[in-house]
């Protein structure tokens, strides 16, 4: 065998991101996912996965929960905003801030005083006639539309300080429809019954079952722990059609 000579070229070092959320968008079989850097990665997996698009971010934001709605793509962060993309552009299109921020981020994101606004933690949609996306499983379920319901996509949001907020998404923009009682603790993952009429959220060490149309809690169920100083972490949250609750927790 002849010999050879090889060249190691070592001024390439690739630094891996963390992965903080991804979401999964059946009807157009595209995957969102968020880095460490806040940047926001678009893959089309429909047939050889790869990268179709990235969103940069910015150093000071952060990108907690991502969500599709029908093609459109919205994220929450700790900043305290919920944003559509344009996927054209690669830009953010609309927030919830852009008309009367302070009052109106008072009554959606429970301002805690005039200097601190409340992040947010975790981003979920239901259209209660024709689609039913579930963000914690990454799955679409197509359900019967009726003639007494209207298809009505509608987005929840949780909070680091326990509130939960419902919107209603319009061609244009969110609508606010209600908050929910304030529970303890930072709200970490949440999900719709197939119904629309209830939402599981997950905190730590507690689980909790919300009549959306009373905006109370009507059920609390402890996790447990494994060991008595150490937190159950609720991470993500499930329900299947038989309202059988499934949970992912540290």
């Amino acid at each position: 065998m002849g010999s050879c000579k090889i060249h190691n070229i070592r001024f390439y070092n690739l630094e891996p991101r963390a992965i903080n959320c991804m979401s999964y968008d059946g009807t157009v079989r595209k995957l969102a996912l968020s880095r460490s850097d806040s940047c926001i990665e678009v893959w089309d997996i429909a047939y050889t996965p790869h990268v179709e698009s990235t969103i940069l971010g910015h150093v000071n934001d952060s990108v907690e929960a991502l969500a599709w709605s029908n093609g459109r793509l919205f994220s929450t962060g700790l900043q305290g905003v919920v944003i559509e993309y344009d996927l054209q552009a690669l830009i953010a299109k609309s927030s919830v801030f852009q008309q009367g921020r302070k009052n109106f981020v008072y009554i959606i994101f429970s301002q805690v005083n005039d200097d601190r606004w409340v992040g947010l933690t975790c981003i979920h949609f239901h259209l209660p006639v024709s689609i039913f996306i579930d963000k914690s499983l990454a799955m679409v379920d197509i359900l019967t539309p009726t003639e007494t319901l209207e298809c009505t996509a509608m987005l929840k949001v949780g909070t680091e300080d326990g509130h939960i907020n419902i919107f209603e998404i319009t061609d244009t923009h969110l609508t606010f429809e209600k908050v929910l009682d304030r529970q303890d603790g930072r709200i970490l993952c949440l999900c719709w019954d197939s119904t629309g009429s209830f939402i599981v959220s997950g905190s730590v060490d507690v689980i909790r079952i919300w009549d959306v149309k009373s905006g109370h809690a009507i059920h609390r169920m402890l996790t447990g722990r494994a060991e008595a100083n150490k937190e159950t972490i609720v991470w993500c949250v499930a329900v299947t059609a038989d309202f059988t609750i499934i949970t992912g927790d540290s």
